[in-house]
This record gives structure tokens, C-alpha cells and sequence, in this order.
């Protein structure tokens, strides 16, 4: 795969302030399923991604040298045609909500939108934290994928409690092509797009 410029994101939603418009970056429903592979490989280094069109999301980490998975995710999000909130997340057995949800695209995205919410964590019915997001939109360069070129991108920088933990690549109608996760010192870039 030849990669341009990486460009898709993650954005949450709350108090706002804009520039210039953006496209809608919400993932087009026909997509069936996302790889992505870890810059610099490493164990667990390829995570696929599969879309039932409902809303959820199961994400599988494998190892290319193993044909055991690494470990899977259940993710359950609402869309909309201009909006993308993650609700919940399964994984190892216990479920995660977030009130308010994660809202990672909102209405009307724009190039130095910035946003933020104060979000709960809720596992297995209990609170656990609250945790301050807050949300930059800058713009991107084209991302490409197979001879085919994603031309309207924006990058989503993701705080939390005021350190950073995000840089999303978005594109419009693709969604998510790549993204830096400070957390984990890991960077993961779309390898293979498939759709109906």
C-alpha cells in the first residue's frame, strides 16, 4: 500500500467554534471491514476491523507469525449521516459505557472546531471516572490507498484530562484512516478497504 498523508480522526462533540467547513466524515455504510497495520510492526501488529451497518464494530488484533488472535473488542456506536458517538465497548468480559457517549464526528465538523465533554465511565453498571475530552480539528493532506486518493481529510487532535492521547486521521466518507495513540506509543495506518 502507498500512503500520501495519512487522514482520518476521531472527534468528539460539545462546545464548538469554527472556520472553515469541513466535509462529512462519517464512514459511508457499504464498508464492510477496515485493516489496519502498527508503523513498525511488533506482536499484534495488524487490526481488523468489521462493520455490521447497525452501529457495531468488532476489532480483532492478530499476529501475522500466529494463528491465534491477540485479543478482540466489541464496539457499539449511534450514527448518523453527519454524527458518530460511541456508546459502549466490550472486551475480556466486562462492558464499558460512556455517558455521554463518545462523540467522536459531530454536526457540521469544521477545520478549528474544538470541542469538550466530561464524559463517565461506567463498567459493569459501576462509575469509575470522569474524564475530561477535549477535541481540535486541523486540516489534512490527501490520504491515498490503492492507486485511489482520498482528497478531503481532516486530522482530530484528542486530549484527555489535558494530556494528549489522539491524533485521528479522517477522510470523508471513508472515516478512519490512521491514527496515533499516545497512550500506547503506537501509530496504525488503513492497509485494506472493503465495501459492498
Amino acid at each position: 500500500m502507498k500512503f500520501l498523508m495519512p487522514c482520518s480522526a476521531i472527534v468528539l462533540a460539545g462546545t464548538i467554534s469554527s472556520s472553515v467547513i469541513a466535509a462529512g466524515y462519517v464512514q459511508n455504510s457499504n464498508i464492510q471491514k477496515k485493516v489496519f497495520e502498527k508503523v513498525g510492526g511488533g506482536t499484534c501488529e495488524i487490526q481488523t476491523r468489521i462493520f455490521d451497518g447497525s452501529g457495531s464494530e468488532t476489532r480483532i488484533y492478530s499476529d501475522p507469525n500466529s494463528s491465534a488472535n491477540c485479543k478482540t473488542e466489541s464496539f457499539f456506536a449511534v450514527k448518523t449521516e453527519t454524527t458518530h458517538t460511541i456508546s459502549s465497548k466490550e472486551y475480556a468480559g466486562d462492558v464499558t459505557e460512556y455517558s455521554p457517549g463518545l462523540r467522536i464526528i459531530i454536526d457540521d465538523m469544521e477545520i478549528g472546531d474544538t470541542w469538550s465533554d466530561d464524559t463517565q465511565y461506567i463498567v459493569n453498571g459501576s462509575v469509575q471516572s470522569t474524564i475530561d475530552y477535549s477535541y481540535e480539528v486541523e486540516p489534512a493532506e490527501p490520504f491515498s490507498l490503492d492507486g485511489q486518493t482520498f482528497p478531503n481529510c481532516v486530522i482530530v487532535n484528542m486530549m484527555v484530562n489535558s494530556a494528549e492521547y489522539a491524533n485521528l486521521w479522517l477522510c470523508e466518507d471513508v472515516g478512519l484512516v490512521q491514527y496515533v495513540d499516545h497512550s500506547q506509543s503506537e501509530t496504525w495506518e488503513l492497509q485494506e478497504l472493503v465495501d459492498d
